[in-house]
């Protein structure tokens, strides 16, 4: 592989990484921001929920993909 394109690559998955992160950063500070408590929380524990079922239910399957495109 060219090393070059290997730069390049990298570089470009950690700006769309890092730009993901920021967004979500700025949608959870104006949630806190302007929900009220209870529904901030109610939220927040279901998305807590969600993220736990899916995880359970890929059974690991996300990993094995990501193993196998690397």
């Amino acid at each position: 592989m060219n090393k070059n394109r290997l730069i390049k690559d990298l570089s470009a998955n950690t700006i769309q990484t890092g730009f993901a992160q920021l967004v979500g950063l700025l949608i959870f500070y104006f949630m806190s921001r302007f929900i009220p408590k209870s529904d901030f929380g109610e939220y927040s524990w279901a998305t807590a929920v969600g993220s736990t079922i899916v995880a359970i239910g890929s059974l690991g399957l996300d990993f094995v993909l990501v193993k196998r495109i690397a």
